[in-house]
């Protein structure tokens, strides 16, 4: 199996209040797959 390797081109961003908001709802219990604290820029644009 090949070991993934980071695109150089794609910046990537930990949105810290939302990582906190997220942490907290994991610890309560609640649902938090659709919930991002990441955001990837990609020739100038969000993902």
């Amino acid at each position: 199996m090949n070991k993934p390797l980071r695109n150089p081109e794609i910046v990537w961003r930990v949105e810290k209040k939302r990582q906190a908001e997220v942490l907290k709802a994991l610890e309560a219990g609640e649902d938090v797959d659709d919930s991002g604290t990441v955001i990837l820029l990609l020739s100038g644009m969000m993902h």
